[in-house]
This record gives C-alpha cells, structure tokens and sequence, in this order.
C-alpha cells in the first residue's frame, strides 16, 4: 500500500492497532541492542563504534517521526530513506557475528528472486509517478483518507471543465480535514457549475480557516453581483486590509464602487490597481474618465454608473 502520505488517527487503545505493534517495535529495538553487544565482544573496537555511528543513523533518522509531537500527516514512505541507510550499516557490520553455514551458491535463486520483486515493484511504484493526478489517484487508492490528494484531483477536474467531480472530491477532503485550500476548491467549482450562492457559502467558510488572497478574489468578484452593498463593502475593506498589494482585490473593489455610483472610490480603486498590477486599459480609462460602461460578470451584466 505505497502512497505519498498516509492518514489515520487510533484515539483508544486496541490490541491490534496499539499493543501488537509497540511489541514489534520493541522486539526489533531487542534485537539490534543485542547486535550491538555480539558486535562489542566479537569484533574490534573500531567496528563497534561504526555500529554505534549507523545506530545513531538510525535514530536520528527516525526521530522526527514518532509522533511524540503531532505531524501533519501519519505516515509518509519517505519518511524512511535516510534512516532505512543507518539501518543497513547495522545490518552490514553485524553480520559477521553471525554464524551461518550454508553454501553462498544456494543464495543466488533467492537473491535473484528477491531483486527481481522489489525491482518490479519499484518498476510500477514508479509508473504513478508519470503525472500528478495519475499519482493522486493511485494514493486516494491506497491511503482513502488522503485529503490532500483528494485536493489535487478536485483542481485537475476543475481544470478540466469536470466540475461535478471536482465539488466531489472537495467535498470528500472537507469531510476528512475542512482547510481554507479545500473550502475554495469546493467554491470554485460550485461557482462554475452555477451554485453561486454555495460558491459564497464555501469561500467564506474557507476565511474562517484562514486567509489566501485568491479566497478573497474569488468571494469579492461573486459579492459584486450576487450580495448586498454593505457585506460586498465590508469583504473588501478586510481584504485590502490583509493584502494591501493585491491588484485583483483592487481591480474588483473599483467595478464594485463604480457599479453603485461612487466614482471618487472607483478611481482611488482602480490607481491602486494599476500600480500593483496590469489592469485592463478600457476599465482604467472608462473609471479614470467617469464614462460609463458595462461588464459581463457571472451571467450578468454589471452597468458601472
């Protein structure tokens, strides 16, 4: 079951989930210490402190990941890399304290076995790798709560005009772990497909998990059209509060003013625009010079008085 990253929380204690595998890992911890002391009484000084450097490898390695503190995932097969290195200079330099007699020859068909799965494995493991949402939907596969992979399909249906799926999978990592990325996977697509109101609903509820100017882009643009003036006034000015330099935020708080007759507003709107970004030269020009015009937004027509 090899994925990117994997996601499970066990809050009860349970044999299977908790005591089995603290036996294991304590069996396996037993097993390099007493290494350790055949490496210390059968071989020399030298070689028992190389066993000490790789054991320090190894736990340097995979201290970071014991969840002592909450990470933000449970598992990840990279996590293992450098510390799996640590752990095969163990292995390496405890082995001839073992004794084990057999003919070398009688390993070959094994070993060749042996290199072959794991070769094939990492063959096809490999493959996934191709493109990213070929990778996302192999990890959704293999580790179903894998929000974040979950994400990263969401936006390739939304880029490629799937938006019923898209909502689906939004939907399903919000379901897992609700964050501001997820919140506005979920408007944009309910936006393109036509559910406004839910596209406000998700935007806003993605602001109380925290603030990406694209949120604020997208709810200010529907909250032109589709809202009141005085929350579509009260968005904008949080915004220009929290992402002063956003020219979209700027360019939409113009068309915003404009389009309810405040001109002097639109014009110190529209400048702002225009100096932290490429603003359309017709909008600047219309608001600069008080000409009236309209836009198409949303499937509505918005008249800028």
């Amino acid at each position: 079951k090899l994925s990117t990253t994997h996601y499970w929380v066990y809050s009860k204690f349970s044999v299977d989930h908790f005591l089995i595998p603290l036996i294991v890992d304590a069996a396996a911890v037993s097993l390099f210490v007493y290494l350790g002391f055949r490496v210390l009484h059968k071989l020399s000084k030298k070689q028992f402190k190389l066993y000490l450097f790789f054991s320090i490898w190894a736990v340097l390695g995979i201290l970071p990941y014991l969840q002592m503190v909450p990470l933000d995932m449970t598992l990840s097969e990279t996590w293992f890399y450098f510390s799996f290195a640590g752990l095969l200079g163990m292995i390496g330099v405890a082995l001839p304290t073992i004794k084990i007699s057999f003919k070398p020859e009688l390993l070959l068909v094994p070993v060749l076995i042996l290199v072959g799965v794991f070769g094939t494995r990492t063959a096809v493991r490999g493959m996934d790798y191709r493109s990213q949402i070929v990778l996302s939907r192999r990890d959704i596969a293999e580790s179903s709560r894998d929000y974040s992979a979950m994400m990263s399909v969401s936006q390739y249906d939304i880029d490629h005009g799937n938006y019923k799926e898209a909502i689906t999978y939004a939907q399903n990592s919000i379901n897992i772990y609700p964050v501001t990325a997820n919140y506005n996977l979920l408007g944009v697509a309910l936006e393109q497909n036509g559910d406004y109101q839910g596209a406000v609903n998700a935007y806003s509820k993605a602001l109380k998990y925290g603030d990406l100017s694209v949120v604020y882009e997208n709810l200010g643009l529907i909250l032109i059209v589709y809202s009141d003036p005085t929350s579509t006034s009260q968005l904008f000015q949080k915004a220009i509060n929290v992402y002063p330099g956003d020219f979209k935020i700027w360019l939409y708080l113009a068309i915003f003013e404009g389009a309810n007759g405040a001109n002097d507003k639109a014009k110190i709107a529209i400048h702002n625009a225009a100096k932290y970004g490429t603003v359309p030269a017709a909008i600047y020009n219309d608001i600069s010079n008080d000409q009236p015009f309209s836009i198409p937004l949303l499937g509505k027509t918005v008249l800028i008085k």
